[in-house]
């Protein structure tokens, strides 16, 4: 077991060669190495000196960190006898001084590294005494000594680490006002060291980003206010996008990219504007509302580009309403029935309640239909020789009698319908000659008693007669009764013996 303290012994401290026994040559050398090493590392807090910080009281500006300090704590190694020649109690003592030793200097480095010099320089120092008095102590055998002094030196840490919050936030809120106050230089240099106390804090990384920025950054806000004043808010929002790049949380770009959009955003609105009311006085509306809309777009709550779109959309509707009643009334007057039509109810999906569609609708429709008939009853006139078809024909002359502006072809077709009517109805004399044997009667008409001669009035139109006698064929006769009027002869007798 003393075996084992001494090399935990010459792991902490060096002592002299000649004092050590030569089996442990080979650990001393090891250990001489070690603290070497630890040395170097301990002396890089020293020399970053900037003004004490002391609780309650304004920080000042710091000295320029620099990258060693030879005056840090050095946990210099002294050798005590062999193991084997201490009394017990002082193998105790011995062994609790390294272990109050092995707390404290982990603890001390980091408060090196957290740049404890400048914001505790006094309680610093008196820690670096305490060390230094354990060591002597240590040195010259006295490990109760020792022990008591590390044991003081831990308690001091301690202390010292309860104020580590404190100095950050003090030397985080002065960096910030040299910050606020564009004293670039200075707040670098203090928030530097606040950066050491708390390397994880992001504030202090942003503010430490914006110092060493500050000055370029402020050269292109200069000149992007100046393009604001200069109405040229593109440039103004290049130079903020540029200034963002080098310091992203900035109060004052933010401010100066959105004055750069709302310029540009006024200026495209204004060009909207213009364009669509030199479209729409050109009556060019599908351009006209295109740029209203964009206007909207750019300012939802301009009543002007609101006012402006609902007027262009209703010019445009007035203007393509014109348009179909005229097409429409020229369908009309070429009597393009099925034309007018579409073009009627092309307006009325536009609008429901526009009369002179709903009227053209109608006409249109009207003359189509009757059109359509009359053709038909020309194309046939025989037909019209059929009571049924002469009733219907004769309605239909009568609609479009009610129309004193009757198109000039359907009144042409009204005409030639009336006129054929009146002569289907006219009666026509027909002579019928027989043998005075025969019965005599119409297919679908009047049957007659034998006579040699006999007067009978058709209509015009198509006939046919039968002649019926007992003993002898049946004989058929068909004959046109003309529209003109001239008589007819008709010669029918059943001479024809079976």
């Amino acid at each position: 077991m003393a075996e084992n303290k001494d090399d935990k012994e010459a792991l902490l401290f060096r002592g002299s060669a000649g004092e050590l026994e030569t089996a442990r040559q080979g650990t001393f050398s090891r250990v001489q190495l070690l603290w070497a090493i630890c040395a170097t590392a301990i002396v890089v807090v020293w020399f970053v000196g900037l003004q004490v910080y002391e609780p309650g009281a304004a920080v000042d500006i710091p000295k320029p960190i620099v990258a060693e300090n030879p005056q840090a704590t050095q946990l210099r190694p002294a050798v005590g006898p062999a193991a084997d020649t201490l009394m017990p109690e002082q193998l105790a003592w011995r062994d609790q001084a390294l272990t109050a030793i092995e707390e404290l200097t982990p603890r001390l480095r980091k408060l090196e590294r957290q740049a404890v010099l400048h914001w505790a320089e006094v309680e610093y120092k008196a820690l670096q005494e305490t060390v230094e008095s354990g060591e002597q102590a240590y040195a010259e055998q006295r490990f109760r000594d020792a022990r008591d002094l590390y044991e003081k030196g831990v308690a001091q840490v301690e202390k010292l680490e309860k104020q580590v919050p404190t100095a950050f936030a003090a030397y985080r809120k002065k960096g910030i006002k040299l910050l606020a106050e564009k004293r670039y230089d200075e707040a670098l240099a203090v928030l530097d060291i606040a950066g050491l106390i708390d390397p994880e804090d992001k504030g202090v990384a942003a503010g430490i980003n914006t110092a060493r920025h500050g000055e370029a950054v402020d050269r292109l806000l200069t000149k992007g206010n100046f393009a604001l004043d200069q109405k040229l808010p593109q440039d103004a929002m290049s130079f903020s996008k540029e200034a963002s790049s080098l310091d992203p949380v900035r109060a004052d770009i933010q401010k100066l990219m959105a004055k750069a959009s709302e310029m540009a955003r006024q200026h495209a609105y204004s060009a909207q504007m213009k364009s669509g009311y030199a479209a729409l006085e050109a009556k060019r509306f599908p351009e006209a509302l295109t740029a209203f809309n964009r206007a909207v777009a750019l300012a939802p709550k301009s009543r002007e580009a609101s006012a402006a779109l609902e007027t262009a959309k209703r010019q445009q509707t007035t203007e393509k309403l014109d348009g179909l009643r005229q097409a429409a009334s020229a369908a009309m007057e070429q009597q393009a029935w099925e034309d007018a039509q579409r073009l009627y109810t092309e307006a009325l999906a536009i609008r429901e309640d526009l009369a002179f569609a709903a009227t053209g609708l109608k006409k249109a429709t009207f003359y189509r239909d009757k059109t359509e008939q009359t053709t038909a009853l020309l194309a046939k006139p025989d037909r019209l020789a059929d009571r049924t078809v002469a009733a219907h024909t004769a309605g239909i002359i009568a609609e479009l009698e009610k129309d004193r502006a009757l198109p000039p072809r359907l009144a042409e077709a009204k005409n030639k319908l009336k006129t054929l009517l009146t002569a289907y109805k006219s009666p026509v004399a027909v002579t019928v000659y027989s043998d005075g044997r025969s019965n005599i009667s119409i297919i679908r008409g009047d049957s007659y008693q034998p006579f040699r001669k006999k007067t009978i009035e058709f209509t015009p139109g198509s006939y046919i007669l039968l002649a019926r006698r007992r003993g002898y064929r049946d004989r058929r006769v068909s004959f046109e009764v003309p529209l003109d009027g001239q008589p007819v002869t008709v010669s029918i007798s059943a001479d024809e013996k079976i």
